[in-house]
């Protein structure tokens, strides 16, 4: 489900921001819509008790929720007007890459065979990745998908934080309201609501947009978090 549910959201993210719709409110929205269709469904199937947290893991869940949503996915998004998303795509398959240099930071010394591969990695991302780039112009989304790789492996490698809700979906629920929150918040100041013409979107922007909301939230990014915990 990860691998193919959340691999096809970068396609949905493209059709998304070419469509019509500013990234980050698009985004923002998605997620906020995205997190009340699974509250609902927690509370009809296990009740308000499920959602019984302590303050510090609601803190813990809202600060992980704005390292992968709005630094993992938002990002992703501004970067989406400028870079192909076969492209972004295949920068953000450095994740792995990045994962091991962390875990490395925090002293949890790879292998021979895994630093091997690590390089090997590297070079096969430049090689693919050089001949497209023309200029800084060129360059500078992609550099914005990196950093959005780098923040989600940030969060992938301290897996285990300080204490998060006992659900994992009531942890998906505060991460999409963080994150989502968050992003509705920059896109605003960064003046995306005078950039939003409801009538002059394409109408593919609204299929990716109601693919990203139930598909690619709901199923994908929930499969992730409960995979982590």
């Amino acid at each position: 489900t990860v691998y193919l549910v959340w691999g096809s959201t970068y396609l949905g993210i493209k059709y998304t921001v070419e469509g019509g719709l500013p990234p980050l409110l698009a985004m923002g929205t998605r997620f906020l819509l995205a997190g009340l269709v699974l509250s609902t469904a927690l509370l009809l199937v296990r009740g308000r008790a499920t959602f019984a947290m302590t303050r510090p893991e609601l803190v813990t869940a809202a600060v992980t929720g704005l390292f992968l949503l709005v630094g993992g996915n938002g990002l992703v998004a501004v970067a989406e007007q400028d870079v192909d998303s076969g492209l972004a795509a295949l920068l953000i398959a450095g994740t792995p890459l990045w994962v091991v240099l962390l875990r490395a930071v925090l002293r949890d010394r790879p292998s021979a065979a895994t630093v091997a591969g690590l390089m090997l990695g590297l070079v096969g991302v430049a090689v693919l990745l050089l001949p497209g780039v023309q200029g800084a112009r060129d360059l500078e989304p992609m550099l914005l998908v990196c950093l959005s790789s780098v923040l989600w492996s940030c969060r992938t490698v301290l897996a285990t934080p300080p204490p998060l809700p006992a659900d994992p979906f009531v942890t998906t629920v505060v991460q999409m309201a963080a994150g989502g929150t968050a992003m509705v918040v920059l896109g605003s100041l960064g003046g995306e609501w005078g950039r939003l013409d409801l009538g002059g979107t394409e109408a593919s922007a609204w299929i990716a947009f109601v693919y990203l909301v139930l598909v690619g939230s709901v199923v994908g990014y929930s499969a992730y978090v409960w995979l982590l915990a």
